[in-house]
């Protein structure tokens, strides 16, 4: 049996065939170890910011209280200010230190979730490669 002018024989299109679904094969096996190392990397980096979230929370929840009215009663009777101000400047200042501290975890966790960008990268690569392999643009 002869092939069409300009196809391969039969024998020929199942070799390629088996070729590239082991490469797919090995493609996937690799995109999941970079996965895996991606999220090694992005959870060792997390830990610092995730920490500082419960750490400023707890410090929000636990200590702020007794520091705010302390705080306050000092403002009161060192500089006679009245309850209200010295209240609302306590109120102002931790808020402040506590967003700021919040900020700083959140970049800190931003900055950790930037390694799975190699993953998705590497994905999208690997589908345009699929893609182009499967296309009838030959």
């Amino acid at each position: 049996m002869k092939s069409e002018e300009g196809h391969a024989p039969r024998e020929h299109v199942s070799k390629n065939l088996r070729g590239l679904v082991g490469d797919a094969i090995k493609l996937v096996d690799l995109q999941l170890q970079l996965f895996t190392v991606d999220v090694q990397d992005f959870w060792s980096q997390a830990k610092i910011g995730l920490a500082l979230v419960v750490f400023a929370s707890l410090t929000l929840v636990c200590g702020l209280i007794v520091l705010f009215f302390g705080l306050s009663a000092f403002l009161e009777s060192q500089l006679n200010w009245s309850e209200h101000a010295a209240f609302f400047t306590v109120g102002i200042a931790g808020i402040a230190v506590a967003g700021g501290l919040l900020y700083w975890a959140a970049r800190r966790i931003t900055y950790s979730a930037e390694k799975l960008t190699r993953s998705k990268e590497e994905l999208s690569n690997n589908l345009n490669w699929f893609r182009d392999a499967f296309s009838d643009d030959d």
